[in-house]
């Protein structure tokens, strides 16, 4: 995958998910790249960890894991 926008912020590690966390290029907005979706954090948010475990979580269960 190829990240044209944003400055790598960090990985959330969780039930054997590697998540990659990016802050946009003004620095308001964190977001993610998962299942091959862009998803956005919202501005400001600080709880993006707890909101990618969800995320995890969500897929988990709708794959039946």
């Amino acid at each position: 995958m190829v990240f044209d926008k944003g400055v790598y912020a960090h990985t959330v590690i969780y039930k054997g998910y590697n998540v990659p966390i990016f802050v946009d290029d003004y620095g308001q907005c964190f977001y993610c790249v998962f299942n091959n979706k862009e998803i956005s954090f919202g501005s400001y948010n600080m709880n993006i960890d707890d909101d990618v475990k969800y995320l995890i979580d969500e897929d988990i269960e709708r794959k039946g894991n």
